[in-house]
């Protein structure tokens, strides 16, 4: 199994969450269009990528919150890129 971002090697449980926000964002109809990388230690989830906005970060953060076992999630990685301001889906 390779190292994390850490060196650490992943537990099966921050594995499955991985998977489970990857698959959340995913399913998300705003979220979908975007390439978001997710990276879990300890149930401590890392999101990275590029988003339009910061209503984009808000709502990639509030997705992966949805998700059982998610302690916390660092949204350090995301930026703001220069593109079309797009606002997240009400519900």
């Amino acid at each position: 199994m390779a190292a994390n971002e850490g060196g650490q090697r992943p537990s099966s449980v921050d594995d499955r969450i991985t998977t489970r926000v990857e698959s959340e964002l995913q399913a998300d109809r705003y979220m979908r269009r975007f390439d978001v990388k997710v990276a879990t230690v300890r149930g401590v989830v890392s999101l990275s990528g590029d988003l339009p906005s910061q209503a984009a970060v808000n709502h990639a953060k509030a997705v992966a919150l949805t998700v059982d076992g998610v302690k916390k999630v660092d949204i350090s990685g995301l930026n703001v890129a220069d593109a079309e301001l797009a606002q997240p889906p009400t519900r």
